[in-house]
């Protein structure tokens, strides 16, 4: 027989009712790591180690409830030539060739040449399974691995990056 009070069974309904009503979710920077602002030379991979983030892999492993993003932040982009870069995190030599199913991907981020966009472009990768998937000895280590546009060619081009990363927990409400 099901016991209809259970307070388990209520509270999963009454937040049912709430997401169904329509909530707001917000993300809540609970830590922020130093920035670090290389420049990448394509069409060089660059690797990126971020300071400061050597227990980030064993404090998401604590707490379930934390997400990881690597924010990317393309200050000068009405300089970028049609190109692709693949991203990693803690994946050594990564390069053209390493798989996308590797532990280590977070994604790919695409760049077309538009002379009429002259704006910074911001990119935010959630990080948390890569990180902890990755564990690394050491600081988190992001790398920019540059591409080509299917039919083009990479062209020699540096374009500066600013990286970071923050802890962040969603809360709904």
């Amino acid at each position: 027989m099901q016991n209809n009070n259970d307070p388990a069974d209520e509270d999963a309904e009454r937040r049912r009712r709430f997401l169904e009503d329509g909530a707001a979710v917000r993300a809540e920077v609970i830590e922020q790591y130093p920035t670090v602002t290389p420049t990448l030379a394509v069409p060089t991979p660059l690797p990126v180690q971020l300071p400061d983030t050597i227990d980030v892999s064993e404090r998401l492993e604590r707490d379930d409830e934390v997400e990881a993003v690597i924010t990317l932040e393309f200050p000068q982009v009405e300089h970028v030539p049609d190109l692709g870069l693949l991203v990693f995190v803690n994946t050594a030599r990564a390069g053209a060739d390493t798989p996308t199913s590797a532990p280590g991907f977070l994604g790919t981020i695409n760049f077309f040449h538009d002379h009429g966009h002259q704006h910074p472009t911001t990119v935010r990768l959630p990080a948390r399974r890569a990180i902890v998937g990755t564990a690394p000895p050491g600081p988190i280590e992001v790398t920019l691995v540059p591409v080509a546009v299917p039919g083009r060619r990479l062209p020699a081009e540096a374009l500066d990056v600013r990286t970071h990363l923050e802890l962040v927990r969603a809360t709904v409400g």
